[in-house]
């Protein structure tokens, strides 16, 4: 039994008694359920434990599980559930014919009867119910069908004749399997008094149909008088049309006011609007968000509309005169000269290259134009209104003390290309200088040292020779602990050894 059946146990058994004999039974069904024992669980295996739960508590007779609670807990479909406790109940009470499990309370006590029966399921006309069961079982009695202790009546022909005519009659609350546990009705008794009714009752069976099809037209009759009379009846006169040439008569004028008053005027709407939605209450503008103007100011020309403007009106089109009075700028804006693209003096032939005579060749050429654009701002102004093509005028330089340029290694050369010149000057490694006291044998003892990261070759197969430190140190242990205990015990292959001297072997 696992851990998760036994918490399931826990939590249906509220008694102790009852979670000993579930686990007891829950133990016996899994050997009498195996594969090929002939008892098949099928798809109700996974709810065995609260089947026999509910078993336990039947057994003992507390009611501490109910079969409600017990087919919840199993997820269980309720067919499956009453297939797979009839196959456990069969597998572990095989030799008793009635059910060991018997209800607790009067109902196993007392017979069952029909009126009980229908009561308990409130099915509509009872009488009429009651009446069709009473003479089935009248009619299978005089049979003779069944003899002995299934022989009428009896509470077994009193379920089986219950189930057979609700059946018939198109009831579906009564279930067999249910009521078979609940009074302790096993199968084969549950079957032979079912055979005996399919065999002696055929002409009660076809009176049963015959009477529920007089019943269900007996009801269409009565829907439809009821629904006659629910109706309320129509008037024999009709409205005479009236004639075509008929004055309708116009609805009075204080109605007509009421009317025109019950919308309120909203005050973010214009006055004209207002003033033509009354005069035409009763007619609904098409365009609701349109703006109505009067004949006085559609003949104003004054009026620029900007006071009524709104999304969807077109704007009027206002004269030249009143666009220059309201513009905000007094003269036109002066267009600028297009720029000529052609290559000057300070143009590039593209944006990532870098013409040659561009590129200043000393410090000194780069510090005169600094010094002439700070003396000059007036004329760099000028300058950059001019076209792009016009050549630039030369600029003297102050007088300065010359300076010799620092030129280094890499740039000793004019540069080729752009990428040469904006290059980063790369670090330059100072190498130290020979001394002329050391020998020239010793130069090349150092020349011929081992560099600085130098690599054995083949390093990474020396792993493969060298053995397990860990294994080392483990037989040294050994070899230790041997030898102690040899010392103490002795070799136990002496013996051997000394045969095999004694034989001339060794």
């Amino acid at each position: 039994m696992s851990r998760v059946e036994t918490a399931a146990l826990k939590r249906l058994c509220s008694k102790p008694e009852t979670l000993a004999q579930a686990q007891t039974l829950l133990n016996q069904a899994r050997l009498k359920t195996a594969s090929g024992s002939g008892y098949d669980l099928g798809q109700g295996a996974s709810g065995l434990y609260a089947i026999c739960a509910y078993l336990a508590s039947q057994l003992l007779g507390n009611d501490d599980v109910k079969k409600g609670v017990a087919q919840n807990a199993s997820c269980l479909a309720p067919k499956v559930f009453d297939t797979t406790l009839s196959t456990v109940r069969a597998a572990l009470f095989p030799n008793q014919k009635r059910g060991p499990l018997k209800a607790s309370g009067s109902q196993a006590k007392n017979k069952a009867t029909y009126v009980e029966l229908v009561k308990r399921f409130g099915w509509s006309r009872p009488e009429f119910v009651i009446e069709c069961l009473e003479e089935t079982e009248e009619v299978l009695s005089e049979s003779k069908e069944l003899k002995g202790k299934l022989a009428p009546p009896n509470t077994a022909v009193t379920i089986v004749v219950l189930c057979w005519v609700t059946q018939i009659l198109g009831l579906k609350k009564a279930r067999p399997v249910a009521l078979q546990e609940e009074f302790g009705i096993t199968k084969d008794d549950f079957m032979q008094v079912y055979e005996a009714l399919e065999s002696t009752c055929d002409v009660m069976k076809k009176e049963l149909k015959e009477k529920v099809a007089d019943l269900k037209k007996q009801n269409k009759a009565q829907k439809s008088v009821t629904s006659l009379d629910a109706s309320p009846s129509k008037s024999t006169h009709q409205l005479e049309p009236a004639p075509r040439n008929a004055v309708v008569a116009s609805p009075p004028k204080a109605l007509a006011k009421s009317q025109s008053r019950t919308l309120p005027r909203s005050p973010s709407k214009s006055a004209m609007k207002a003033s033509s939605v009354e005069a035409t209450p009763s007619k609904t503008p098409t365009h609701k968000r349109k703006v109505a103007f009067n004949a006085e100011v559609e003949d104003d020309d004054a009026m620029d509309g900007s006071e009524l403007d709104s999304p969807t009106r077109k704007k009027r089109k206002v004269s030249g005169s009143s666009v220059a009075a309201s513009s905000p700028f007094p003269t036109p804006a002066k267009r600028l000269p297009a720029l000529d693209l052609t290559p000057g003096i300070r143009t590039t032939a593209s944006s990532s290259r870098v013409m040659l005579e561009d590129i200043p060749e000393s410090h000194d050429e780069t510090t005169e134009d600094a010094v002439s654009e700070e003396q000059e701002p007036e004329e760099e102004a000028e300058e950059s209104r001019m076209p792009v093509d016009v050549p630039l005028n030369p600029v003297t330089p102050a007088p300065m003390t010359p300076r010799r340029p620092r030129k280094s290694a890499t740039l000793s050369q004019p540069p080729t290309t752009p990428s040469d010149y904006y290059a980063t000057p790369s670090r330059t490694i100072k190498k130290p200088a020979r001394s002329q006291s050391r020998p020239p044998a010793e130069e090349e003892d150092e020349e011929a040292g081992l560099p600085r990261r130098y690599r054995p070759v083949l390093l990474g197969y020396k792993q493969w020779y060298a053995s397990d430190p860990r294994l080392e140190r483990e037989l040294k242990l050994a070899e230790a602990a041997k030898k102690n205990r040899v010392e103490k015990f002795g070799h136990p292959f002496e013996h051997l050894r000394a045969a095999a001297i004694e034989a001339g072997v060794a």
